[in-house]
């Protein structure tokens, strides 16, 4: 039952070490029915600190 998806345009990796940064934020745009990726590497300090306070406080943010 699984469905291959391919989404254009999808912010890509620039180095070795941010891949479950960027699998985390691709899936929770997907849960959440965003039709496209607002995220880029130069996000990635900021995201991995909010993931860091969501998982510390068992609560997702709106995304903003």
């Amino acid at each position: 039952g699984w469905e291959d998806y391919d989404m254009e345009n999808a912010p890509q990796q620039e180095n070795g070490y941010d891949c479950g940064v960027f699998t985390c934020q691709t899936l929770e745009a997907l849960s959440r029915g965003e039709e496209e990726l607002n995220f880029s590497q130069k996000d990635m300090p900021y995201l991995r600190q909010r993931m860091i306070w969501e998982i510390g406080r068992a609560k997702l943010t709106d995304g903003s």
